[in-house]
């Protein structure tokens, strides 16, 4: 398991962690990863987040293999 990120605003997925304008700025942990989350980690939203770009996060309470899949399809179609 990677981090875990918690939103702290409105804000695009992509925009990482060390902006002040990103969702998971906290002027603490999640800033000094100058990170956005990615495979593996775990996201809490308490916040709108556009997601601008695919990922794969966390795992289901009850089927640790199952993961949550973010898709963004116009993110898709640039790989």
């Amino acid at each position: 398991m990677g981090n875990t990120y918690t939103s702290k605003k409105i804000g695009n997925w992509s925009r990482t962690s060390e902006n002040e304008d990103s969702p998971w700025y906290d002027a603490g942990d999640q800033s000094g990863w100058a990170a956005c989350p990615g495979n593996g980690d775990l996201v809490i939203f308490d916040h709108a987040v556009h997601a601008d770009v695919s990922a794969i996060i966390g795992t289901s309470p009850t089927d640790q293999t199952t993961m949550a899949d973010v898709t963004n399809p116009e993110a898709a179609q640039m790989k």
